[in-house]
């Protein structure tokens, strides 16, 4: 059973994003889950492993000084639920 929809707000109330379902966002980016999961909803997306809230997804993304792949045991140990990386 698909858990009803959540809203991510900001302080005043305002829809910051819409969830996006786990096989919407791998397709979105021509990726795939890892392993598989049955759903799951985006509500917060971080690339900074040090802003992430339970349950929120962390793009690891590789930069000019810090690449976010380093990062990924971090994220994980914040409670990530899904993480976006290079394979």
């Amino acid at each position: 059973v698909e858990p009803p929809p959540i809203r991510s707000l900001d302080r005043e109330g305002e829809v910051v994003m819409e969830p996006l379902g786990w096989h919407d966002l791998a397709t979105a980016v021509q990726g795939r889950l890892v392993p598989a999961r049955a759903w799951g909803r985006c509500t917060a997306i971080s690339t900074d492993s040090r802003t992430l809230n339970p349950g929120d997804v962390f793009w690891a993304l590789p930069g000019e000084r810090h690449d976010g792949h380093a990062y990924i045991p971090e994220a994980v140990a914040r409670g990530a639920a899904l993480i976006v990386g290079e394979a």
